[in-house]
């Protein structure tokens, strides 16, 4: 899948996140659930037919609350695709409270697979605002977000990491929920950042280039 088509499906996630569905717990089709969405996100090619069938299916799948927290913590340590981690990662990080948001940080400073992942997004300057500029889309449609409370604090534990891929993460998926304390920690990182990489990011992104 290229890379505006797995921002586009996450983007239909999102606003399927804004629906009122209650579950007190697991469908039986949970697990099945999150390989489709799973498989989607992944795919080369998404067409009409499995965009819509991808915001019924992540309607059903968000509807969970803490019933699905570790479910999806499970799914995140285990993801071998960008797929599987952003399903899961997502989950934890709008459901989630600060000892879940504490994995998702300690998981991406660690796990290989997950590092290999961010390398490929965000790895180089070039690459990040390359991901920016695909991303665009996303951007209006987190504003339907049900509530960013619990994202925001996963993001700004994130870009407060003792690791530089890390923080490059918070400061890359914060991008779309930007806010007085995000340029705060953008100028900071611009102004002394030890990671030549997350520098250069910080300082174009404070310049508005892209």
């Amino acid at each position: 899948m290229t890379d505006k088509l797995k921002y586009r499906v996450c983007a239909v996630m999102a606003v399927f996140l804004t629906a009122n569905f209650a579950s007190a717990v697991l469908p039986e089709n949970y697990p099945a659930m999150f390989s489709e969405l799973a498989m989607l996100m992944d795919g080369n090619e998404l067409g009409p037919g499995e965009m819509m069938r991808g915001g019924w299916l992540a309607s059903r799948y968000f509807s969970t609350d803490a019933e699905g927290l570790d479910f999806n913590r499970e799914r995140f340590a285990a993801a071998r695709t960008e797929g599987q981690a952003g399903l899961a990662g997502l989950f934890l990080a709008v459901h989630g409270t600060q000892t879940q948001h504490q994995f998702v940080c300690k998981t991406l400073e660690t796990d290989r697979t997950k590092r290999a992942m961010m390398s490929r997004i965000f790895g180089t300057e070039a690459a990040f605002f390359q991901s920016l500029e695909n991303g665009d889309q996303l951007s209006p449609l987190l504003e339907t977000l049900p509530s960013t409370a619990r994202l925001r604090l996963l993001l700004r534990m994130l870009i407060q990491s003792n690791d530089s891929l890390t923080r490059r993460a918070g400061l890359f998926w914060g991008y779309w929920l930007a806010d007085g304390d995000y340029w705060k920690s953008v100028r900071e990182m611009a102004a002394k950042d030890p990671d030549a990489v997350n520098r250069a990011c910080a300082i174009r992104l404070l310049k508005g280039s892209r």
